[in-house]
């Protein structure tokens, strides 16, 4: 993964953006997880929002990791 240019994870302080895009995925993720587990979905329909929600959680841990490779240098 050396060759991906990481600067736009490695800003300093705060971010309102990366704050706000993990909280959108958060509760899109928690939503997905919902619907998932709801009695109404049935068979393919809740793998399927099982899924969505995993991916989910997996996209945003993918940019945390991004956002620690960039401040770990």
């Amino acid at each position: 993964m050396s060759d991906i240019d990481l600067t736009a994870f490695g800003f300093q302080g705060t971010s309102p953006l990366w704050d706000g895009v993990h909280t959108q995925l958060e509760l899109f993720e928690q939503a997905e997880t919902a619907m998932a587990l709801d009695i109404q979905p049935q068979g393919e329909t809740r793998a399927y929002l099982a899924g969505k929600a995993a991916a989910l959680g997996e996209f945003r841990e993918h940019l945390k990791s991004l956002r620690r490779q960039a401040m770990d240098g």
